[in-house]
């Protein structure tokens, strides 16, 4: 019998299928209605989404179909499709009459509620307000079956009004209802959501189907098996498109008769809460209120109902079931986060709300048994004693684990250490918080797959209360609530500042990585100049002195700072403040390296100028942008201009051009002093050769320079000031590198300046002009970091802190990170992979047993296509120009010098993987 009936659904199938295939040819254009509103959306790149519109493509996917869009109001395309004018058109209620124009589906496309909107400014405090006033205008659609609904339900409660039919587009229509052309306007529930207009009241509701023009009795045909085949894939399609396009849509903003008279008589609602349950529920220690989810969503109720004087009184408890107890015997009116059955809310006399939201839950094991845990096995859970929302949930999800009670959560975690338990559960939310215990146990959290819903609980007379707080989670969108929990899971625990470095910011190692660089350079810098004369040495002790105190300063700051945090741990605020300051000296520290790195590789030959096309506007934007944000906190007279410009578009390395002008200007910002000038002023000259002259002249009113230091101030250690007894910072070579780049690009650079009287350099380097250029030019895109999410990334890294810094920054984007600790594991690793298993690969160059050059070509050898098409990248501290070229000659399609900016690393993904 079971065989018989599973043939029957078989040939079902099959037959839908084939009607749907064989009724209609695949290259069919069908001229489809499309009309604002929830059914059919354009975003701001005119994409197209929405109820009708995903509908119809599911359709087309099994009839072959293609849509040409005729866009129009509902009520014009209505008489279109009675015309002929189009084929099909979505979100139309059945009527007798109009059974007779047109055909409808055999089955709904769903059901939609209609609502009475008023304008966002209304200042009507109640829905009966309105509808007694003699004279009201309605506005609805015309031919719509919101006519003959107004009508009756006019009729019914006694309305003296006027009724006026549409042939707008909805947002036309709420408009007009904001300017007073209409009182009211009756239409589908998500027009509030949609725009700024109120509903006030529903009004009635119907069926809605697809209606197909009478002379096509074929499309209808393969309409109908189509629709037939959707409700056999998913019988709860059409639920699905309902809760994405009209989910929170329908909620009043009003309150109700019963609701009004509840809160008069009530006043104050007092709220019950399980403190110290961030995300969800907290008291502040600053002002005493809650906080969390349950402060936010209660902030909701508060602004949210017209005309309502609502207003809570947030109560603390340290077990939930004590808040409950409290909550039965009359003392509060409701109680959150709770995870109760409807069976058990009704077996306490209790009322639960709509779900306010839901939780993954996780299982906290023993490493050792990951492999043989299942979620089937009889086993024994951790619980803590008097947590009536996990002990709902095991009873739904779990009733045969054996429950065993322990004071509070560190003890549950400790006895499934120990092995007096199996599992303890915890939720995605608070999972963070847990994470140094569970390591420190040496135990994992791995996903049950369950969810469990949090709610409010109140007395079953309480049932007004009930209704509003259902009404309020209607208002709210899933994604603000998850806002809400996110938002406020950023507050920890307590933890250390050495905890808090060790786990995300890795400051100790970064430093240490800087002292050493900063000193292997110097190294090398003494032995190049051994053979200098006795001023030169005595210029480079001058150097050192300075630049040991230069990198001193920045670094005493840092280790006070994190001194400081150390003494301040329970003070968010003020170890936050030491954080972003030793971000801010680590920048300045990268800064000197920067320099001591360019004068190095200038003066070993290794610094090349790239001539390219470059739009000579774009590089001074961004250099005029780079300079304001210098003049921030140093106010003074700053002049930007140009003058003749003959050709925008040139050949020259912009890179190299915008330092060159970049460090001329921070360079009289540095030494100008407040209410000072700083100007600066470019133009272009005609050459014999064809070419043109750029011209660029710095000017400032700052300390100027002695006739002695103007014969030594391109010299590789040369400063007008000494740092070491005046608090302006730099390493001094900003005009020796300026030098050097212009003498490269062919160029030539003068400077005039008398001591305390100003400076100025003029600055002439010569530039091909290129016509046409917009034609050539690449506008560049705006990054869309979405992109990357759900990629696989393999990073090939030996160095344990290296690699979890990068891992702990690209997870936040959706990155899946594998990681291989040397370059043979690399090559072991994406061999063993599937085709296309992995996205994209970081290469560091220098590791143990094989480096990432030798990775990188046993990879481009392999005999599998993804080897020698997946993007593969360095990332490493070898930061010179032969390093990115050896990078390149290995096979390698990029080179990324530490230490790591994020952003680069995501360009350079989603570049490298848009060129594929």
């Amino acid at each position: 019998m079971v065989q018989m009936k599973c043939l029957y659904h078989f040939l079902c199938v099959f037959l839908l299928v084939a009607s749907a295939f064989g009724a209609v040819d695949s290259n069919k254009v069908v001229r489809v209605g499309w009309f604002e509103g929830p059914y059919n959306l354009k975003d701001a790149y005119d994409r197209r989404s929405g109820y009708g519109y995903e509908y119809q493509q599911k359709i087309a996917a099994y009839t072959g179909w293609t849509y040409d869009y005729v866009e129009d109001s509902w009520p014009n395309l209505l008489e279109m499709l009675e015309k002929g004018e189009i084929d099909l058109l979505s979100d139309v209620s059945y009527t007798v009459e109009r059974s007779d124009k047109m055909l409808f589906s055999a089955q709904s496309m769903g059901e939609e509620d209609y609502y009475a909107f008023v304008r966002a400014d209304s200042k009507f405090v109640t829905p009966d307000n309105i509808f007694s006033s003699r004279g009201t205008v309605f506005g609805v659609n015309k031919g719509s079956v919101q006519k003959k609904i107004v009508e009756s339900w006019a009729k019914k409660n006694h309305l003296e009004y006027k009724l006026v039919e549409s042939t707008d587009t909805e947002s036309e229509n709420a408009q007009k209802l904001n300017d007073g052309v209409y009182d009211v306007f009756v239409g589908l529930e998500s027009l509030g959501r949609l725009y700024n207009v109120l509903p006030v009241k529903k009004v009635g509701y119907s069926k809605c189907y697809f209606v197909v023009n009478k002379d096509r009795p074929d499309l209808l045909n393969s309409l109908d098996s189509a629709m037939d085949l959707i409700n056999e894939e998913n019988h709860n399609y059409q639920q699905s498109l309902y809760e994405l396009y009209f989910n929170n849509a329908s909620s009043l903003a009003f309150l109700n008769d019963l609701e009004r008279d509840w809160l008069g008589r009530h006043g104050v609602i007092r709220v019950g809460y399980r403190d110290d349950f961030m995300p969800y529920a907290g008291t502040d220690s600053l002002t005493g209120k809650v906080k969390g989810v349950l402060g936010e969503f209660l902030k909701v109720m508060e602004r949210r109902f017209y005309g309502a004087d609502i207003r809570f009184e947030a109560v603390p408890y340290k077990a939930l079931g004590d808040a409950i107890s409290d909550l039965q015997q009359g003392r509060l009116e409701c109680v959150f986060p709770v995870n109760m059955s409807v069976f058990e809310s009704e077996r306490r006399n209790l009322l639960r709300s709509n779900k306010i939201l839901n939780v993954e839950m996780f299982a906290a094991i023993r490493k050792g048994d990951a492999d043989k845990f299942s979620l089937n096995d009889s086993m024994k859970v951790s619980f803590t004693e008097g947590n009536i929302s996990y002990g709902e949930f095991l009873k739904d999800h779990f009733p045969h684990w054996k429950v065993m009670k322990y004071a509070g959560v560190e003890e549950c975690i400790r006895a499934v250490r120990i092995g007096g338990t199996d599992v303890f559960l915890i939720n995605s939310h608070r999972l963070n918080r847990y994470n140094r215990i569970l390591q420190d146990f040496n135990l994992q959290a791995i996903a049950t797959g369950m969810n469990m819903d949090l709610a409010f609980l109140m007395n079953r007379e309480d049932m007004p209360l009930f209704s509003m707080i259902n009404k309020a989670r209607g208002m709210i969108t899933d994604a603000a609530v998850e806002s809400f929990v996110v938002s406020n899971s950023l507050e920890h625990n307590t933890v250390t500042l050495g905890e808090f470095i060790q786990d995300h910011f890795f400051v100790a190692m970064g430093i240490m990585f800087v002292i050493i660089l900063v000193v292997v350079v110097f190294l090398l810098k003494s032995m190049k100049m051994e053979k200098a004369a006795v001023a030169a040495q005595k210029a480079k002790s001058m150097f050192l002195s300075r630049m040991s105190h230069d990198i001193r300063t920045p670094m005493n700051i840092i280790v006070g700072l994190t001194d400081i945090g150390k003494k301040n741990g329970n003070d968010a605020a003020k170890m936050k403040d030491c954080l972003e300051k030793i971000s801010v000296e680590s920048v300045h520290l990268q800064k000197l390296i920067n320099d001591i790195l360019d004068i190095s590789a200038i003066e070993a030959g290794k610094m090349q100028v790239k001539p390219a096309v470059e739009n000579l506007n774009t590089i001074l934007d961004s250099l005029n942008i780079s300079i304001k944000t210098l003049l921030a906190d140093k106010p003074m007279d700053y002049s930007f201009e140009q003058g003749q410009i003959l050709s925008p578009y040139i050949k020259v390395d912009g890179l190299r051009l915008a330092q060159i002008y970049g460090n001329l200007l921070s360079n009289a910002v540095k030494y100008t002093q407040i209410d000072g000038r700083v100007q600066f002023f470019i133009w272009q000259e005609k050459r014999s050769d064809g070419r043109l002259d750029l011209k660029a002249r710095v000017s400032d009113t700052g300390i100027g320079m002695s006739e002695e230091l103007m014969k030594n101030m391109y010299s590789d250690f040369s400063r007008g000031v000494d740092t070491r007894v005046n608090k302006i910072q730099g390493t001094g070579l900003g005009l020796a590198i300026v030098k050097q780049l212009v003498e490269q690009m062919k160029g030539k650079i003068t400077v005039e300046s008398r001591l305390n009287a100003g400076t100025t350099f003029l600055v002439s380097i010569p530039v091909e002009p290129v016509e046409h250029e917009e034609e050539q030019v690449e506008f560049e895109e705006t990054l869309d970091v979405n992109a990357v999410n759900g990629m696989r990334v393999l990073i090939a890294e030996d160095n344990e802190l290296n690699y979890e810094i990068a891992c702990e920054l690209l997870s936040e984007f959706g990155l899946n990170i594998v990681r291989a600790e040397d370059g043979v594991a690399a090559v072991e690793r994406f061999s063993r992979s599937p085709e296309g298993y992995y996205d994209f690969i970081l290469m560091d160059m220098q590791m143990p047993k094989m480096d990432g050059l030798d990775a990188t070509r046993e990879i481009r050898k392999m005999l599998r296509p993804d080897a020698k098409s997946i993007p593969i990248v360095a990332m490493t501290a070898n930061a010179f120009v032969e390093d990115a070229q050896a990078c390149l000659d290995a096979g390698m399609d990029g080179h990324l010098p530490k230490p790591m900016n994020v952003m680069a690393v995501l360009e350079t993904i989603i570049r490298l993987k848009k060129n594929r």
